[in-house]
């Protein structure tokens, strides 16, 4: 899982984005990129303020905050094997 900071006032942003990747092990030990649950759209988001109106973005949305659902290790593997098990 990975997050990182976005912060754009100009189109209202503020806030993380997440992004959770899985990878799968083979019998010879050797790690690949388990395609299915990395493109799963439920384990990527963005929990913030996205075009949220103020004075440089007057155009922008009064109920703008956005929450992400999975932000932890313990929200992905109970969302996981409800999903996938």
């Amino acid at each position: 899982m990975v997050s990182w900071d976005s912060k754009h006032l100009g189109a209202g942003t503020d806030g993380e984005f997440y992004q959770t990747y899985a990878y799968t092990r083979n019998k010879e030990g050797i790690l690949s990129l388990d395609r299915i649950i990395s493109d799963d759209g439920n384990l990527s988001g963005f929990e913030g303020g996205n075009n949220c109106k103020s004075d440089i973005n007057p155009d922008g949305d009064d109920d703008c905050y956005m929450k992400y659902k999975y932000k932890t290790a313990a929200d992905v593997k109970k969302y996981l094997k409800q999903k996938y098990h």
